[in-house]
């Protein structure tokens, strides 16, 4: 059934669209999770609900005690956070006026905003152009790719093998001047655009958790 809808506007209005483990301003880009998962008996109600942003729902849930490395976030403790933001919140709420950050998204975020840039790029109706990779390379720098599931990992990484060999391709218009070598890079983008699509679509649905 998923959280009633009045709950989901207390804890958003309670956090003032604030991470309540971060403390990070983020407007729409809000989630309400569970913090006992459902597939571990979680239930849908107020208490089990806490309000995050994208990329600490995100290590919230994609800690590995297979290859532990940290310290995982418990129940008790992401209580501890939403209840204690939330006090913070009601008692200061002046401390926040005024407050709110520039719009740089997190790790996750910046990724997902280049692969949803990217999926509209391969729908438009071009022969050739460049996918954006600048935040899946800045990913790789960081670490980002450390704190993904494997479905995510493996889901990000297909999509951008094939961004690798359209770009290539691409850039390969620019410097080859036989016209039946040219004819064949754009016959080979064109072939692999459709299967491009589709991975931008797998990764963004992976990233989301959907």
């Amino acid at each position: 059934m998923g959280f009633d809808p009045a709950d989901i506007e207390n804890l958003l209005v309670a956090c003032h669209r604030r991470c309540c483990v971060c403390h990070r301003y983020c407007g729409v880009r809000m989630e309400i999770d569970h913090i006992v998962t459902k597939a571990e008996g979680g239930s849908d109600n107020y208490d089990n609900a806490i309000a995050v942003c994208f990329d600490c729902h995100a290590e919230i849930h994609h800690y590995n005690p297979a290859h532990p490395k940290g310290r995982r976030f418990r129940p008790s403790e992401l209580k501890a956070h939403r209840d204690q933001w939330s006090v913070f919140c009601a008692a200061n709420p002046e401390a926040l006026a005024g407050s709110v950050p520039p719009a740089e998204g997190g790790a996750l975020e910046r990724l997902l905003n280049e692969l949803l840039f990217n999926e509209y790029l391969a729908g438009a109706d071009r022969k050739a152009a460049l996918f954006e990779v600048a935040q899946f390379r800045r990913a790789i720098g960081d670490g980002t790719f450390t704190w993904l599931n494997s479905k995510q990992v493996s889901a990000v990484y297909n999509a951008y093998a094939l961004v690798s060999e359209i770009n290539n391709c691409a850039q390969g218009l620019t410097s080859v001047d036989h016209i039946r070598r040219r004819n064949e890079l754009r016959d080979q983008i064109g072939n692999l655009l459709p299967e491009t699509r589709e991975a931008f679509q797998a990764a963004i649905e992976a990233l989301q958790g959907e």
